[in-house]
């Protein structure tokens, strides 16, 4: 909610009463009001006291005024006040107000969607986790809702036993929500620059896939011929081939592991080359037809695909 005065058009003047010390007010310093948003629902508290800690004897008094020495944690108290001026004036939006509680939703017995309400400087967003056990551990990884169907569509779908080929990212959801088991659901250990942080805790999110499978997928998804593809998909006893739409900004370790460049995939301005969506996880990803394969999942962030022949 905005607040019906100008912000921008305001000074406040603080009257800090000290002992043995009397301060016209005309000789205090006009305090600049904190960093705070357009709709004045939070404040950078951060701004406040370091400005307010910056605060020098001569900024305050003149040189005729009596004073005592003003520790800096009388300053910081002072700042602790003005956040109070703000809030009881309602300047302060939601500061001070709880987090939203997160939502659960649970799934069965052993897996669970988390989703929680981000306040973000441009709106609220929703981010989720998908919470899961197998084999006695507990993961807990970042899930995308819009891909719920797809996934549904994969459960629904397929036989328990039956394995599924993707890029390791979509790993997790594939063997935590659909509950199929993936080729693989981890990076190898080649490629580990492009997870986000650089990083991967085995303990945590299993451990590293081999750098042979890796390889073998990358190829299976970037090869220009479906029938390298196919070839692949039957050494490993597969017939499902699940691709999110999203997978054609994430081949930087698909690149590496094959020694290509990513100039070959996309321009200069990111996007994407005529002569990559020749590739199959790009034609797969546009739900293209592919000689030997059947589409049998579409929607605007992931397909399905089921070898035919």
């Amino acid at each position: 909610m905005k607040s019906s005065h100008s912000l921008g058009q305001h000074r406040l003047a603080i009257l800090l009463l000290l002992p043995q010390a009397t301060i016209p007010v005309r000789d205090i310093p006009l305090v600049a009001l904190p960093h705070i948003s357009e709709d004045g629902s939070h404040i950078d508290a951060a701004y406040l006291f370091n400005n307010a800690a910056g605060f020098t004897t001569e900024d305050l008094y003149t040189k005729n005024a009596l004073f005592t020495i003003m520790k800096k944690r009388n300053i910081i108290l002072a700042a602790v006040l003005i956040i109070s001026m703000f809030s009881v004036t309602g300047c302060i939006g939601k500061l001070g107000q709880k987090a939203p509680a997160p939502i659960y939703d649970n799934i069965d017995k052993s897996t669970r969607i988390v989703s929680t309400i981000v306040e973000g400087q441009e709106g609220n967003y929703s981010m989720s986790q998908l919470e899961y056990i197998k084999d006695n551990k507990r993961y807990s990884v970042f899930f995308n809702n819009n891909t719920r169907f797809a996934l549904d569509f994969l459960k629904a779908n397929t036989n328990p036993g039956d394995k599924i080929m993707s890029w390791w990212d979509n790993g997790h959801v594939i063997r935590g929500y659909a509950k199929r088991d993936p080729i693989i659901y981890s990076p190898c250990r080649e490629i580990l620059q492009t997870v986000a942080g650089g990083k991967w805790d085995e303990t945590k999110l299993g451990p590293f896939s081999t750098k042979d499978d890796a390889t073998n997928i990358a190829y299976a998804l970037l090869a220009d011929s479906p029938t390298i593809t196919k070839g692949i998909m039957k050494r490993y006893n597969t017939t499902w081939m699940y691709v999110a739409r999203i997978d054609m900004q994430k081949i930087g370790g698909m690149v590496i592991l094959l020694g290509e460049d990513l100039k070959n995939f996309y321009d200069d301005s990111g996007d994407i080359k005529d002569s990559a969506r020749g590739k199959v996880l790009f034609k797969m990803a546009d739900g293209m037809a592919l000689k030997g394969f059947e589409k049998e999942y579409e929607d605007e962030y992931a397909t399905v695909y089921r070898l035919v022949e």
